[in-house]
């Protein structure tokens, strides 16, 4: 495919790569209710398949959906809470 310059490379790229990004989403455990919790794994998500590691990095799972990575990562039979992350979270600048 022949494109007609640098600028019209770069929208293809760039369409290209938002067209094709996974979703990322973070696997939380909860202990007890509502005194504490830890990201257990984070994945991502795209529209046939999911790929999980765990916050320590040991292991890395595939998924058919997030709701089935959430079970396995879950504590006392309990899933872990799915939660997409669609934007950066906003954070106070270091000093």
């Amino acid at each position: 495919m022949a494109l007609a310059g640098v600028t019209e490379y770069e929208e293809f790229v760039s369409d290209l790569v938002e067209e094709s990004r996974p979703r990322l989403f973070a696997l939380v455990r909860e202990f007890g209710e509502y005194r504490d919790a830890e990201v257990g794994a984070w994945g991502m998500a795209w529209s046939d398949r999911v790929r999980v590691v765990s916050a320590a990095g040991d292991r890395w799972v595939s998924f058919r959906s997030p709701e089935r990575a959430a079970r396995l990562f879950g504590v006392d039979g309990e899933a872990a809470r799915l939660v997409w992350v669609d934007r950066p979270v906003d954070r106070p600048a270091e000093p």
